[in-house]
């Protein structure tokens, strides 16, 4: 059960390259996951950083980690998406996979991502 009526949407969006938007935004989403705060999304919206730095590539060799940016380029859902890891609903972008996020892409996934609290990291962006 949610702490929150209606969704939430926090955008991390740093000052400068390398000024921690991602590092902040990770801390938020798991600080808030252990706090069980409800669904919790925490969403890459450039680069690919962090299924690597979360060890995903291990996790999710047995079985597919669902790729929002190929489900929007594609016109399909992604208010389904459930990729689990620590508390959290990870919708990551793939090295070498995710196709670019558009701004008709951008904003279709900022209106149906998945998570009563949902944190976008922008770096890069």
């Amino acid at each position: 059960m949610s702490i929150f009526e209606d969704k939430i949407r926090v955008a991390v969006i740093p000052a400068f390259s390398g000024a921690g938007a991602s590092f902040v935004s990770q801390a938020l989403a798991l600080g808030l996951a252990e706090e069980k705060a409800g669904e919790i999304s925490l969403i890459e919206t450039a680069g690919a950083s962090f299924f690597h730095a979360m060890g995903l590539e291990a996790q999710y060799l047995a079985r597919a980690f669902q790729d929002y940016g190929l489900a929007l380029e594609k016109g399909e859902p992604i208010k389904g998406i459930r990729n689990e890891r620590a508390g959290l609903n990870c919708l990551f972008r793939i090295p070498g996979k995710s196709p670019d996020l558009t701004v008709p892409r951008l904003f279709r996934l900022l209106a149906s991502a998945p998570g009563d609290l949902q944190i976008f990291d922008f770096s890069g962006m």
